[in-house]
């Protein structure tokens, strides 16, 4: 997702294939920044409900590995519950590796909320994530990896979001 004139993209575009496999021309200058924050408030939301849903599949006597395997396979898959929660979190990794700083997706969330604001546009549910997330970062850490936003929802649920058999 970049921004820029229409030429000097096009001369970009080789150094940026090395970076990405995905590049979105989306506009003027500052349509790329705009895109990215837009881009991290699904994350953020689909952090937030991946960890309430498998917490709550805990509490519920049942094993998130199952769990997640049947959302994967059904409406409410999101790279989320593909890729960080059986990668990371079933395994109980959040270490560097597992996401940027929780302070980088509290800022590209600011950034939407904000955009939202002077568009005239109200975001309820980003604002909510916006305040989850300031709290998560104070309990946390702002330099913590974002995928400390669910040990976090762990933490208030009482549970542990591993297999059954880890549990």
């Amino acid at each position: 997702m970049i921004g820029g004139i229409d030429d000097h993209v096009a001369q970009a575009t080789p150094f940026l294939d090395i970076l990405g496999k995905t590049i979105v021309h989306i506009g003027p200058v500052g349509a790329g920044h705009i895109t990215k924050s837009l881009n991290n408030l699904p994350l953020a939301s689909n952090m937030i409900a991946a960890a309430e849903a498998l917490a709550l599949a805990v509490k519920s006597g049942l094993d998130p590995a199952k769990v997640a395997v049947a959302i994967n396979g059904s409406s409410g898959r999101s790279w989320v519950s593909e890729y960080r929660i059986p990668n990371f979190v079933l395994k109980g990794d959040f270490s560097e590796r597992t996401g940027m700083a929780v302070a980088l997706l509290i800022k590209d969330v600011a950034i939407a909320c904000e955009s939202a604001k002077s568009s005239d546009v109200t975001l309820y549910i980003g604002n909510l994530f916006h305040q989850m997330l300031m709290r998560i970062s104070h309990e946390v850490g702002a330099a913590a990896p974002n995928t400390n936003v669910i040990r976090a929802i762990e933490d208030w649920a009482g549970v542990k979001i591993r297999p059954a058999n880890d549990a």
